[in-house]
């Protein structure tokens, strides 16, 4: 019979297996922290949802700066004492070389637009292009920062402090008193977003594929670290209900809050709500043992399994002892 402390392979030689060696070799052969806890359970699904739940708000902070921008009629409110004359766009009445200054706006459907509200008209037209655009470098500033965060100070952490700037940032957007400031928001819910995005993903994963002490290969992103080798396909696609949900409900919400300040006050008021409830989930065991933070790895596992119920504590810690080995 193969040696019994060689658990890399255990192979029995014909004739004398027996139902005992079968029931040690299931106890103790301990691959993945999912062969403790599960590759699904309590804790992976509540994650999950979460993670879905929160991002519903990524269409809304991504793209829904194209409804707050629409093309809306415009013309120069007309000088005290001019009121016959003809009205023009950008200067105080037809045949006028004096530029305008103040601006009537449409507002037969939109109540507020970022156009309306700051004047994005007449020679500012650029500004609305910024808006879109200035996103997409928060995102570049995030693809570099949180990556570097979340393996210097855990996956939660970083998802903690992204979701929180994105909070702030969408606040900020929502009432800026200009557009200098509200570029700057922008570029940090840009920040945000992505942190939320690519940190969250790591912490849908918790099958941790490596040895206690041992750096792993980190692909992806902290649900992601939460489910099993067998669910990650699943959940990597069942995540994206959140985008898909939002990128639909987006359109008719607009219609019915005609209002950017309003409109982004509901979204940071929704994502609000939401993130006391991040204290719920725990860190990364993945990244807790890459740390050699052995010890709350080791427990957050054992409390993931009594969770799942499906071992009793003595199966749990024999499991875990094999896994630190």
């Amino acid at each position: 019979m193969a040696d019994k402390t060689d658990h890399s392979v255990n192979i029995p030689l014909k004739g004398h297996s027996n139902d005992n060696d079968h029931e040690d070799e299931e106890v103790y052969d301990v691959q993945h922290a999912s062969d403790i806890y599960g590759e699904w359970g309590p804790l992976q699904r509540n994650a999950t949802i979460y993670y879905i739940a929160i991002y519903c708000v990524a269409a809304f902070q991504s793209y829904g700066v194209i409804f707050y921008t629409p093309p809306i009629d415009y013309h120069c409110k007309l000088p005290t004492g001019f009121e016959n004359q003809t009205v023009s766009k950008c200067f105080q009445y037809e045949g006028s070389s004096e530029p305008c200054s103040e601006w009537t706006y449409d507002h037969s459907f939109y109540e507020s637009t970022l156009i309306d509200a700051f004047d994005l008209v007449c020679g500012r037209e650029y500004f609305i292009s910024m808006t879109k655009s200035i996103y997409q470098i928060g995102y570049l500033i995030a693809s570099i920062l949180t990556g570097w965060m979340s393996d210097k100070y855990g996956r939660l952490y970083t998802y903690k402090i992204s979701i929180f700037v994105e909070l702030i940032a969408s606040l900020t957007q929502a009432w800026s008193p200009n557009i200098y400031v509200f570029l700057v928001a922008r570029t940090f819910l840009g920040i945000g977003a992505y942190g939320r995005f690519s940190t969250g993903m790591l912490l849908r994963k918790l099958t941790i594929d490596c040895k206690f002490g041992k750096i792993c290969d980190f692909s992806c992103s902290t649900v992601f670290e939460l489910v099993g080798p067998r669910f990650r396909a699943r959940i990597n696609v069942g995540s994206e209900a959140g985008w898909c949900l939002s990128s639909l409900i987006l359109p008719g919400t607009m219609y019915m809050v005609p209002h950017f300040r309003y409109m982004q006050s509901l979204v940071f008021g929704y994502e609000l709500l939401l993130f006391p409830t991040l204290w719920l989930i725990p860190e990364s065991p993945r990244w807790l043992i890459t740390q050699g933070r052995f010890d709350e790895a080791s427990d957050i596992i054992s409390r993931t399994a009594k969770a799942a119920g499906k071992l009793s504590d003595s199966e749990i810690q024999l499991k875990l002892a094999k896994f630190k080995r």
